[in-house]
């Protein structure tokens, strides 16, 4: 099977391996659409970097300030 290190959440390495020496490890099964310089976390896989906290925050205050500026101004949205 294929499986993949994990190092500060992101896919450092690949390696072919039997699931318990991976399991011992403490590698993580691969998913062939991903590969190194993926994202993993808690289960979940993924190419772009996952959004911290914070900057899910500050992009939330954007939109909303950009709705309630438009709608002062009168704009359909």
């Amino acid at each position: 099977m294929t499986f993949a290190v994990i190092e500060d959440g992101r896919c450092v390495n690949i390696v072919q391996a039997e699931a318990w020496y991976a399991k011992m490890k403490g590698f993580v099964e691969l998913p062939e659409q991903y590969g190194i310089g993926d994202f993993y976390n808690n289960g979940e896989w993924c190419h772009d970097k996952p959004s911290t906290i914070e900057e899910r925050v500050s992009m939330l205050e954007t939109e909303v300030y950009d709705i309630s500026s438009a709608i002062e101004r009168g704009l359909n949205l």
